[in-house]
């Protein structure tokens, strides 16, 4: 057997010539290790005693690794890995240090995790020994840089709480908007013709409407005689009083019409109904109103709530009431040919100009003024007309400037 000729460089830096690494997930295949790039760092230590750290990185297309290592000297181990290199021509063997690296792997997420929190850390510690040991300067130039940074997350947090209300005024003006359309009766947006807008079928089910026929007899029988009494014990109101000098001479047309004036004197009872009466036994409606009706009617406009002693009372609140007045406008509509004078309908329900013009205009219709010359007298008559296309008001959410 040749000898060897064994050399043992020893460089002035006693840095590794060559590098032992040991992935710990499993072995790379013989056909990747190609694919990996190493790539070494070092961190030099400002102790001449204290070896420099290194940090080995192995990446490839799908993969990265990472390992770290601070190999400790000669005296300070029981034992040192190296590397033999034997050159065949000259048959001379190079011993060479090694530096061993534990490679794991390291996905990007946890990486930047582990870089913000010693980084964190790192800067704690390094304001508790401002803190502490440092000169005035440094300490002010801390405490400075501490409130910049709690003006920052304020503002953060002032600007996201903006948002946020922001994001909420939207959304209840939004609400706001479908409430409207929710307090007028069921509508056709895409009619082409008033008579196509609202169905008075979808108001009062014909089922519902025949069950008043008892009812609407007297009316159907009325005459001039009948309708001046009633006029005069104020019966009904002006507007239905109105509505029955101008019934129908054709029969099944009369009882129809006779009917529906029957309904609206329902609704109009119930407007005008009080607090007190719609607690009592009949909710404040006629005593011979079909049980039928009257469920419609009460479960529609008013609401079941816990009163005295835990027993349930009906209560009518300011939505469901504007509701219900909508109704009592669109029915006059139908009966009015959808262009209705409503100042009748003021002085039977009690009603100011302002709710009923907003009223009117929920439902879709035009209000404006009409001037009726009669003889040498002008009189103003205000009217509603219900226009198509369809159009609803559309609030204004402009923002009330101040200084």
């Amino acid at each position: 057997m040749p000898e060897l000729n064994l050399s043992l460089p020893r460089p002035k830096d006693n840095k590794p010539r060559a590098l032992l690494v040991n992935f710990s997930n499993r072995n790379i295949r013989k056909d990747a290790v190609n694919e990996l790039s190493f790539d070494c760092y070092e961190k030099n230590s400002a102790h001449k005693s204290t070896e420099a750290k290194r940090i080995l990185v192995a990446e490839s297309e799908r993969m990265r690794y990472l390992g770290n290592t601070s190999n400790p000297g000669l005296a300070q181990s029981y034992s040192r890995s190296v590397i033999m290199v034997r050159n065949k021509e000259t048959n001379k063997v190079r011993i060479l240090s090694t530096a061993k690296f534990a490679m794991k792997p390291v996905f990007a997420d946890a990486e930047d995790e582990v870089d913000a929190e010693e980084e964190t850390n790192f800067r704690q510690k390094h304001d508790a020994l401002t803190s502490k040991f440092a000169g005035l300067k440094s300490r002010k130039q801390m405490e400075d840089r501490m409130r910049n940074t709690l003006s920052d997350a304020a503002l953060k947090e002032a600007v996201g709480k903006t948002i946020d209300e922001v994001d909420m005024r939207a959304i209840e003006a939004v609400q706001k908007a479908e409430q409207v359309y929710d307090d007028i009766p069921p509508y056709n947006k895409d009619a082409e013709i008033p008579d196509d807008v609202y169905q008075l079928s979808q108001i009062i089910p014909d089922d519902c409407l025949v069950t008043l026929a008892t009812m609407a007899q007297p009316i159907v029988d009325c005459d001039r005689e009948i309708l001046e009494t009633w006029r005069k014990e104020q019966k009904f109101g002006g507007f239905i009083l109105q509505q029955i000098e101008q019934l129908p001479m054709e029969p099944a047309a009369r009882v129809r019409r006779a009917q529906i004036l029957v309904f609206l004197d329902i609704l109009s009872s119930l407007y005008k109904c009080r607090v007190n009466e719609l607690r009592k036994k009949g909710n404040g409606l006629p005593e011979e109103i079909p049980n039928k009706v009257s469920k419609l009617v009460l479960d529609t406009f008013t609401l079941m709530v816990d009163g005295q002693r835990g027993k349930k009372t009906r209560c009518l609140p300011k939505r469901l009431k504007d509701k219900l007045l909508s109704y009592i406008f669109v029915i006059c509509l139908i009966l009015e040919q959808y262009e209705l004078e409503y100042s009748p309908l003021l002085l039977d329900l009690k009603v100011g100009m302002a709710s009923a013009m907003n009223r009117l205009k929920a439902v879709g219709c035009k209000v404006g003024n009409k001037t009726q010359k009669v003889g040498e007298e002008k009189i103003i008559k205000r009217m509603a007309t219900l226009c198509v296309p369809l159009t609803f008001p559309v609030e204004n959410l402009k923002r009330k400037g101040g200084r």
